[in-house]
């Protein structure tokens, strides 16, 4: 359960509860953005030589992204559907990292786990590019180096160098997604909007601002009628 003032809910939320407030296509136009990218990805992982090891999370560690309010919002959207105690946590301050409030890095980083990332499926873009994206040369085209954490017994000596565009079309017959041709999608979502947050920050921030949604669309009298912060 949550409350806002004296009026408790149940624990969970669909998006679609969303539906009709300003934030509800930032969070659908964000789905699409990220499906897009793993289509993009999936074809250059399914031509090329190159993997992540079973488990790495080399780069989560020590580690935090700031983050475009966007991805924050799809992130704690994700949280409240899927992990709604942490995002309850998160939003009354009780959450406890998994590397503890002294280390450095991302909070949603659990090294005991197999695949480290917590939120996986709710994941900011720096995690879902990082290593199977690339940017551009000063000839406009993309260019691409396979991540210094690729285990080396998986791929060849001679490719760990940068390729060009030509050279990734000619030798795998695809190539990765531009790292600056996705933000310039998510900032045409929301122009202006080009601030970032530290991760932890901002998804408190659109926690509590999806929270406050919830509570004028499940019954509120008025924005002025709840609390500023979840009880």
């Amino acid at each position: 359960m949550f409350r806002y003032g004296k009026k408790w809910y149940n624990t969970g939320m669909n998006r679609m509860d969303l539906e009709g407030t300003s934030i509800y296509p930032l969070i659908q136009n964000m789905e699409n953005i990220y499906r897009m990218i793993a289509e993009q990805q999936q074809l250059w992982k399914e031509n090329g030589p190159f993997s992540c090891s079973h488990g790495c999370g080399k780069c989560c560690e020590n580690f935090e992204p700031d983050i475009l309010e966007e991805e924050a919002l799809y992130l704690a959207c994700w949280l409240l559907e899927h992990q709604f105690e942490k995002a309850q946590q998160l939003m009354n301050g009780t959450y406890n990292a998994p590397l503890g409030p002294e280390k450095q890095g991302c909070i949603f980083y659990d090294p005991e786990t197999p695949y480290h990332c917590t939120v996986y499926g709710g994941r900011t873009l720096v995690c879902r590019l990082f290593g199977f994206s690339g940017d551009r040369g000063k000839d406009g085209n993309i260019r691409w180096r396979p991540c210094r954490f690729y285990p080396k017994d998986t791929m060849p000596a001679e490719y760990n160098r940068q390729f060009s565009q030509i050279e990734m079309q000619t030798l795998f017959g695809a190539v990765p997604p531009a790292m600056d041709s996705v933000m310039q999608q998510v900032l045409m979502m929301h122009p202006g909007s080009t601030q970032t947050t530290p991760l932890r920050e901002a998804v408190k921030r659109a926690l509590r601002s999806i929270n406050f949604l919830l509570y004028l669309t499940r019954g509120g009298n008025s924005p002025n009628s709840g609390p500023s912060n979840a009880a």
